[in-house]
């Protein structure tokens, strides 16, 4: 497997383009052990990186974010296990923390000893790389899900969120989020530009779960965007581009975000795409 990923690797020319590379290749394994052992008949993929393996958006991902969507003989502690047993098999030396609180969302770090040095991104030989794996055991309820084959050196079958849903937790993310987190505005736009309608019910109960309320009025389309745009208006986007920086993929996507891009965006695309 190292020399798989090195080969992977040499198309790119700079240390950081290779270690999100990297990291991105490493995601793509954990998923194929995901459909190796069974376990989409549990769980659905969503979030950023998401959108990033299965859409091909232009910008790096970090995390591996799940959703429990049947319960039936799920186990966290399996799942974390298969990866560990799966990863060791193709010869990658892991370790693996698994965060202990009581929530909802069951968390690990799943860590790779070694490798930055081995594949010559690091003169350390104990750095390590990291992916956060999560699942959220207790989703907001609404979600539509499906299913696709995604061919990466072999067929990978994921269980993903449909992108309405994918939508409505990234608006749920830019709505909730208590610091402004680039890659959210990213997505935004993406979401945007390809002119797909939110689930709003999903939505809806997402931000009335997030904030332990049941909502006065039901989140319609009119709604959302005064929503929106009041949010807008709190961001600091000085440190949304900063955010960003580390996971552009080229030049081409290093535009500078600002609040007269994104309200000019969602008052002339947002409403008439959807309706």
């Amino acid at each position: 497997m190292i020399d798989v990923l090195k080969d992977k690797l040499n198309n790119y020319d700079n240390d950081k383009d290779k270690f999100n590379k990297l990291r991105e290749e490493l995601q793509l394994i954990i998923l194929r052990l995901l459909d190796e052992y069974n376990h989409f008949r549990n769980i659905a993929f969503l979030g950023g990186t998401s959108l990033r393996i299965l859409y091909k958006i232009r910008r790096y991902s970090e995390d591996l974010d799940f959703s429990l969507v049947n319960k039936e003989s799920y186990s966290f502690q399996k799942i974390i296990e298969d990866i560990d047993r799966g990863l060791t098999r193709l010869g990658l030396k892991t370790s693996f923390k698994i965060k202990k609180r009581d929530t909802a969302v069951k968390s690990a770090f799943i860590r790779f000893t070694g490798l930055l040095y081995e594949l010559g991104l690091s003169p350390l030989k104990d750095q390590n790389i990291a992916i956060k794996f999560e699942i959220d055991e207790n989703p907001p309820t609404a979600y539509n899900t499906e299913f696709s084959n995604l061919a990466e050196m072999t067929i990978i079958g994921i269980k993903h969120f449909d992108k309405p849903s994918l939508f409505a937790g990234k608006l749920h993310a830019v709505l909730s989020r208590p610091y402004p987190k680039g890659r959210d505005y990213f997505d935004l736009l993406w979401f945007i530009s390809e002119k797909i309608k939110p689930n709003l019910l999903f939505l809806q109960n997402a931000l009335e779960q997030s904030r332990g309320s049941k909502s006065e009025k039901e989140l319609d389309i009119n709604l959302l965007r005064l929503m929106l745009l009041e949010k807008i208006q709190d961001v600091d986007f000085a440190k949304v581009n900063e955010d960003l920086s580390p996971f552009i993929m080229d030049d081409q996507d290093r535009r500078k975000y600002s609040p007269e891009i994104f309200v000019e965006l969602i008052e002339r695309y947002f409403i008439s795409d959807i309706h």
